[in-house]
């Protein structure tokens, strides 16, 4: 999908490209919704500060308007304030829809913050300001725990309509996804607050359905842009539930694409990362992964990087001396 922001590479392998290089983007087959938050480029807010100075100008060149502009400075800079209270008012109640009674005024308030997010990325600050990364976290885990109550083998439940909780969990990932989406702020304050965790044991406790999967990967791989989310995402086992969501669902182009992706993000330029991702099997998953998917170049494209690295970390084992 849409993202394009580069992570800090080591040099180049011998005879690779530049486009081979990683870059911390969702891969093509996820979400279109990321794919327009990239291309719409909210228009540039002029602060109330600016629009006096700029009145002030025209003030010391025309004094006989001096009044009226003013006046009108005033005006527009009270407008203004109202205009961002009551932004500020309409998403903090969204904020406490989140933790209504009624699943479907839930759904509702998570739908509108994700369309106001794909509108405006601006949005981002504002849904911090009023608390949004902590409840956004807490509404994971309390619709992670209503689910895991009600289905006794979550385990074998494939299906987002088999309960009403997993659509409200998709769509709480679907927000965080947009939150977190070129907005380091987001990441470090969810990573933070216990959002890797969260995400890590709903794949580990909806292995078979393959929506939940799908968004839950694209969170990790938003999460794990910044430092503190990818080592909470090492550190809270995810590269085990990649490697879970790609042997579970080999059948799956998206997910084998998006879970290569985010586990070459995570072993980029580490090569502890790199020794781990090896020790629990994952040069045999990359393997199997480019025999089932040897005519789609979107997951080859990962499949490779991950083998370059993986290599590379194989390469040294034989250059140690005894």
């Amino acid at each position: 999908s849409s993202r394009v922001v580069f992570s800090s590479l080591s040099p180049l392998f011998p005879g690779e490209e530049e486009e081979d290089r990683i870059i911390t983007m969702p891969p093509k087959a996820t979400s279109d919704r990321k794919r327009k938050q990239a291309a719409e480029v909210p228009e540039a807010v002029v602060s109330s500060d600016d629009q006096s100075n700029r009145k002030a100008r025209r003030r010391s060149t025309d004094a006989s308007v001096s009044a009226v502009a003013s006046c009108q400075t005033t005006e527009e800079a009270t407008v203004a304030d109202a205009a961002r209270f009551n932004s500020m008012e309409s998403i903090g109640k969204m904020i406490q829809d989140l933790f209504d009674s009624d699943n479907a005024k839930v759904n509702a308030a998570l739908d509108t913050l994700d369309l106001d997010l794909s509108r405006n990325k601006n949005k981002c600050e504002k849904i911090q300001a009023v608390g949004g990364c902590l409840a956004l976290v807490q509404l994971l885990k309390l619709w992670l725990e209503k689910a895991i109550a009600i289905v006794p083998a979550c385990d074998q439940v494939a299906e987002l309509n088999e309960l009403a909780e997993l659509t409200t969990l998709k769509n709480t990932l679907y927000v965080i996804i947009s939150l977190t989406f070129q907005h380091d702020e987001s990441r470090d304050g969810i990573s933070a607050i216990g959002g890797v965790e969260a995400v890590v044991k709903i794949m580990k406790t909806f292995p078979k359905c393959q929506q939940l999967q799908k968004c839950a990967i694209d969170t990790l791989g938003n999460l794990a842009a910044c430092g503190i989310g990818k080592k909470k995402v090492v550190e809270s086992g995810g590269i085990e539930v990649l490697l879970s969501a790609v042997t579970n669902n080999f059948n799956s182009a998206s997910i084998c694409e998006n879970a290569c992706w985010v586990m070459a993000n995570l072993v980029c330029d580490s090569n502890e990362n790199t020794g781990l991702l090896i020790s629990l099997g994952g040069a045999t998953a990359v393997a199997k992964v480019r025999t089932k998917w040897s005519d789609n170049d979107e997951v080859l494209k990962w499949v490779r990087i991950l083998a370059k690295w993986i290599g590379r970390e194989m390469n040294s084992w034989a250059d140690e001396k005894a």
